[in-house]
């Protein structure tokens, strides 16, 4: 589907964007998000330019994006989980025949 105007209000302010229509939850969500920071930061900054707020948090977020693409890519802990019992199972297997079941995992 193609985009569609979407008004949302942020920081007392109106903005006009186009948004495909499955993605205007996410879009009111992101900037209910950005007003939420907004309005912390005012209150713990003191800052209260508009303009320099918007550019803290967008520094902000930026720096926690960075954050997190430094993050090593990790499983969901129940896929690590059975991974490990996996592992754990097929080398019992290789190693020795007849090996009772040890940590929750069947082998």
């Amino acid at each position: 589907m193609s985009a569609q105007p979407v008004d949302i209000q942020i920081f007392g302010r109106s903005l006009r964007v186009n948004c495909p229509p499955e993605q205007r939850e996410a879009l009111n969500n992101a900037a209910q998000a950005l007003e939420q920071r907004l309005q912390e930061l005012k209150v713990r900054t003191r800052v209260t330019n508009t303009e320099q707020l918007v550019f803290i948090a967008a520094l902000n977020v930026c720096y926690e994006l960075e954050q997190e693409k430094r993050k090593p890519a990790t499983m969901p802990p129940a896929w690590n989980s059975a991974f490990v019992c996996f592992n754990k199972a097929s080398n019992r297997r290789f190693w020795s025949k007849g090996v009772p079941r040890k940590n929750g995992c069947e082998v």
